[in-house]
Parts: C-alpha cells; sequence; structure tokens
C-alpha cells in the first residue's frame, strides 16, 4: 500500500515537468526499447502473436494520446517503438504499463466503519465520511481519522456475479469507450453484463468509496452517492495529463504481457 502511495507521489511530482516538456518539445521523438515478458504466457500460447498485439496496442495508444508519428518494430521479444513529438519520459509513462485495470472496495467492520492502516502499519478505524482526497498529495483516498493519517485497506469487490463469470473488468467496458469530460473526468460505458456488476457493486457502496486501480496503482476513489444503473460511472479529479494517459492507455486495452525497458533515448 504505500509503496503504491509513493509510486503516485512520484508521477504527480514530475507531471509539471512533463507538461512543459510536452508543451516546448515538439519536434522531439522518443524510443523506446523495451523487453516483452512472455513467461506468464500459458504454456500453449503463441508467444509471438502475444508481442505484435502488444506491439498493435502501443500503436494505439500514441494514436489516441494524439502524438506524433510512430513506428513499432519488432525483433524476437524485442520491441522498439519511436514517437515524434514526445519526450522521452512520456514516452515511458504512455507505453510501458500494461493498463490492468481493477475496481476495489473498502475493507469495513462490523460497525460499519472503514479498517485504515497508517505509515507504520498499524491499524485504525474511521467513518467513511472520513475517507476523502489529500490535496496536500494528491492521494485520491486517505483516512483522517482522529489524530491518525493512512490509508484504506482495499479488497476486490466480490459479488455473485462475479463469482459466476470470470471475465476481467475491461472486458466488461464496451471497447474503445472511455471519455474525457471538462479535461479532468474519464467516463467508460460498461457492456450489459459490466452494467449489471456495476449496478450491484455499487448498491452495497452506497455511502463508501470505490477504489479504481490501474497497475495495482490507485488512481480514483469516488464516493458511491446512488446506485450506478446506466453503466457510465464518472471517476474526477485527475490533472488534464494524467486523463489523457489513462484515456490512451484504457481505451487501447491492457498489454497482454508486461514490458521492461532496455534502452532508451531522445533525438
Amino acid at each position: 500500500m504505500i509503496a503504491r502511495f509513493k509510486s503516485r507521489l512520484a508521477l504527480l511530482a514530475i507531471l509539471p515537468a512533463i507538461v512543459a516538456a510536452m508543451a516546448c518539445g515538439g519536434g522531439s521523438s522518443a524510443t523506446l526499447t523495451l523487453v516483452a515478458d512472455t513467461s506468464s504466457l500459458p504454456p500453449d500460447s503463441d508467444s509471438a502473436e502475444a508481442i505484435q498485439q502488444t506491439a498493435d496496442i502501443l500503436l494505439a495508444r500514441a494514436e489516441i494520446f494524439d502524438a506524433g508519428d510512430a513506428e513499432v518494430t519488432l525483433d524476437g521479444d524485442t520491441i522498439t517503438a519511436t514517437v515524434s513529438g514526445m519526450d522521452r519520459e512520456v514516452a515511458q509513462l504512455l507505453l510501458i504499463p500494461r493498463g490492468l485495470l481493477e475496481f476495489r472496495q473498502p475493507v469495513v467492520n462490523d460497525l460499519g466503519f472503514i479498517i485504515c492502516v497508517d505509515q507504520n502499519g498499524a491499524e485504525f478505524m474511521v467513518h467513511p465520511l472520513r475517507v476523502n482526497p489529500d490535496s496536500a498529495t494528491g492521494n485520491p483516498a486517505r483516512c483522517f481519522g482522529e489524530g491518525q493519517l493512512g490509508d484504506p485497506v482495499w479488497a476486490a469487490t466480490s459479488t455473485i456475479f462475479v463469482v459466476l463469470d470470470e471475465r476481467s473488468l475491461h472486458e466488461l467496458i464496451e471497447p474503445g469507450s472511455w471519455q474525457i469530460e471538462n479535461e479532468t473526468t474519464l467516463v467508460p460505458r460498461f457492456t450489459t453484463d459490466g452494467s449489471r456488476l456495476l449496478n450491484e457493486v455499487t448498491t452495497t457502496l452506497v455511502g463508501f468509496p470505490l477504489a479504481v486501480f490501474i497497475d495495482d496503482l490507485l488512481i480514483g476513489a469516488p464516493r458511491i452517492r446512488r446506485p450506478i444503473t446506466d453503466g457510465r460511472p464518472f471517476i474526477s479529479g485527475f490533472a488534464p495529463f494524467q486523463a489523457r494517459l489513462y484515456h490512451a492507455q484504457l481505451n487501447a486495452g491492457p498489454l497482454p504481457i508486461p514490458l521492461t525497458e532496455a534502452t532508451a533515448h531522445t533525438e
């Protein structure tokens, strides 16, 4: 939990520099040499097909992000991606993450209080209304107790529907349906089955936050005020650059295999 929080702080810390680079780096190009890790694929999987699918998703991310010209070449398990009009730091944030989306719910005790953990690992409990965004750090959900500050303990959302149908959350959202509203809010459109799941989950969470994670990093935690019955949750509070970044990754879809950077340079 602390590691995820620090990762978010690291991103927030470099955002001003990234935005400045985007504004003045229109003539630059970034090249990333990425190594595909196929070890997690099932034994009977076609690794070459998975790598090609990954390359296609990288190109889609660059296009949706409205970057410059993009080119991806393959050499075994090595993917070389070059994007014009983009600095290296932006290219890393856009292309390397897998983009795995997950919803989680807070762990609640029998009295309806949310269980939290402070930086020393000590547990404490707060009323749901005392879990709020922390403007000082950018953390979308912090527990503000009496003289205590910490993070909620999150658990995977569990419903009868999830038990019966093990599709990923990404598969329950209409392809390419993520939209940006007012530069700072992301809005997906769930499928019919996904809307049913979302309604079920949010009905049980009225008054509580619903955590949105990408690659195990908390990116938003909207408080559920009423069940979401139309399949269109609003996830707000992003900086415009963050919204564009997640918009591209979520619309292009998650990478089927992890990537690590071997070398990178900017021209």
